[in-house]
């Protein structure tokens, strides 16, 4: 059966979908985008991202970055269970107004505040947590998340505080005049815990599950095809979404450009297997420090650096990296 699709149907316009959306119709493609929650429709995210990088998404989209930031700049602090607390240099990690992002993305373009359904045309799964069109993954983890949007922070910084053996951590993000602090761990009681001695002032309180694995061998399914979150690609060990979501965004709409059929969808496939290569480490690490940590996870320490200077974090020296996973 040729792909080649006629109208091609985006279910979930959060930023994936969105920057999808726009990226088909700027290069001549016929698609819509379906998505029953209202605009605006607040969800839990710390808003992080490396703006160097997101810089370029923008412009690709037409859009100007410089419209979406938030905070930038501040320094960016990692500390452990024990104690031991380390500065890194800020090589881009900001924080950018998300929901602004996604409604411009999407201005002007034929968008259905209904649910999506798959037909025989090409679909896109950008629904995130919930992969309603592509259906259950069976190889999947999640962590649940509680996050405040507060008038004051933890700390001036950028802070990540993890938790013992790899079960989450605990963060606050500069928001320009606010700040998300929040907490992502498969604890429950920890969840609830990490959070109960915050005395700012709270002015939204929200929570919902992250899915902290990626779904290489389930991201296509017949005409169906998973970007974003749907497809796992959330880094296992800074919960970063926004920037993959982007990025497997832009991966499928080359693939539809280039190759004709089931080739672009497999092509597809293929190339995000390869992009997001560092996320099955990671996810392997994690599991390890969950676990019983063994000698592969010193390698496996070179795709966390990978991944946090890919965040804005620039870190120099593994034995930095070391120090907090072992302390």
């Amino acid at each position: 059966m040729r792909l080649t699709p006629s109208v091609i149907t985006v279910a979930g316009l959060g930023v994936a979908g969105s920057y999808l959306l726009r990226r088909l119709h700027m290069e001549g493609f016929s698609a819509e985008g379906y998505d029953p929650k209202p605009p605006g429709y607040y969800i839990p995210c710390g808003y992080a991202v490396n703006f160097n990088l997101f810089r370029d998404y923008c412009r690709m989209a037409g859009l100007e970055p410089d419209n979406y930031l938030l905070s930038s700049g501040r320094r960016v602090v990692m500390e452990n269970s024990s104690g031991l607390s380390m500065e890194f240099r800020n090589v881009g990690l900001s924080t950018i107004e998300k929901n602004s992002f996604e409604r411009d993305l999407v201005e002007g373009l034929r968008v259905h505040r209904e649910r999506a359904k798959a037909g025989d045309e090409v679909t896109v799964d950008a629904t995130g947590i919930s992969r309603s069109i592509i259906g259950h993954a069976r190889d999947d983890f999640r962590m649940q998340t509680l996050e405040y949007l507060a008038d004051s922070g933890l700390s001036d910084a950028f802070l990540f505080h993890y938790f013992p053996r790899a079960s989450g951590y605990l963060w606050s993000f500069p928001l320009g005049r606010h700040f998300h602090v929040g907490s992502g761990t498969s604890d429950p009681v920890l969840l609830r815990q990490s959070l109960s001695t915050f005395s700012g002032h709270v002015m939204r309180k929200v929570g919902r599950a992250i899915r902290l694995r990626p779904l290489f061998r389930e991201i296509v399914s017949g005409t169906i095809v998973a970007v974003g979150e749907a497809a796992g690609l959330v880094s296992p060990i800074t919960g970063e979404g926004i920037l993959p979501a982007l990025e497997s965004a832009e991966i499928l709409v080359q693939c539809l450009k280039r190759y004709d059929g089931d080739e672009a969808l497999m092509a597809y496939r293929k190339r995000v297997e390869g992009h997001f290569l560092r996320y099955v480490k990671l996810s392997r690490l994690q599991r390890d420090f969950a676990s019983k940590p063994s000698v592969r996870d010193v390698l496996y320490l070179r795709a966390a650096k990978e991944d946090l200077v890919h965040f804005g974090i620039g870190v120099s020296a593994l034995r930095m990296l070391l120090s907090l996973a072992l302390t």
